[in-house]
């Protein structure tokens, strides 16, 4: 088990690195909100009544929230996450979703323009499930991908695609 915890972290550093790489040298394209201390990450969780898979307490730490060639991540904006009014606030998101019945066990993580939200498991595996509309008894949240990660993955990827097609 603890190699599987170790092999995360390095996957999870990868995208650090990955992602923060693609802000640098494309600023014009993205948005990063700014690290955010674990006092303010626990902050975000009691107000949302969960604890945060690790992986994503460690894209907060980093970077906030992040938005990067129209890919969007909430996260944590500030030092009182519970205050916060907008997106990309993880809190805020959640807090408005559940208003419409979604599972506490959830948290907002990112939206598609479409009309697809995901959402983050707090709940072990911690996978990344999508939606559409609220009507959560009859059609609840899918599972889309097996790990928080997997999701940046995903985006860092299209990301990348995107700017290598803007570089030909």
């Amino acid at each position: 088990m603890v190699v599987e915890h170790e092999d995360a972290d390095m996957g999870y550093e990868t995208l650090r690195d990955e992602l923060r790489t693609i802000v640098a040298e494309h600023a014009d394209d993205c948005r990063i909100y700014g690290s955010r201390a674990d006092a303010d990450i626990r902050s975000a969780e009691d107000a949302l009544g969960v604890t945060f898979p690790e992986e994503y307490r460690s894209f907060i730490r980093d970077f906030g929230a992040a938005d990067f060639y129209g890919f969007e991540v909430y996260g944590v904006l500030g030092h009182e996450p519970s205050l916060e009014s907008n997106v990309p606030s993880c809190v805020w998101v959640t807090q408005s979703e559940r208003k419409h019945g979604l599972p506490a066990e959830f948290v907002v993580i990112s939206a598609s323009g479409d009309g697809v939200t995901y959402v983050l498991s707090t709940v072990s595996p911690f996978e990344v499930y999508a939606y559409g509309g609220y009507d959560f008894a009859t059609h609840p949240p899918k599972a889309v991908e097996p790990s928080f990660g997997e999701l940046l993955r995903k985006y860092i990827d299209q990301a990348q695609r995107m700017i290598d097609e803007d570089d030909e």
